[in-house]
């Protein structure tokens, strides 16, 4: 079972993301708001939490996790 710690604790460990209230309930925004707590988090376990905050990070435009495009990096 994942918790609201566990979601800042992810959510804290990506660049640029800071944490504040949205509609009465904690929120996490990189560019753009990239993740309220909407989920029951009592029916997810911390891998699927985590791998959900990764994506909406990602589609926020925070880009892949540690700062990197996905590709970057890679010589041909």
């Amino acid at each position: 079972m994942a918790t609201e710690e566990d979601a800042r604790v992810i959510c804290r460990g990506l660049p640029g993301v800071s944490e504040r209230p949205s509609w009465g309930q904690p929120a996490w925004f990189g560019k753009t708001l990239m993740a309220r707590m909407l989920v029951r988090l009592a029916r997810i376990d911390l891998e699927e939490l985590d791998e959900l905050l990764q994506e909406s990070y990602r589609l926020a435009g925070g880009g892949a996790p540690g700062g990197e495009k996905p590709g970057a990096g890679a010589t041909g």
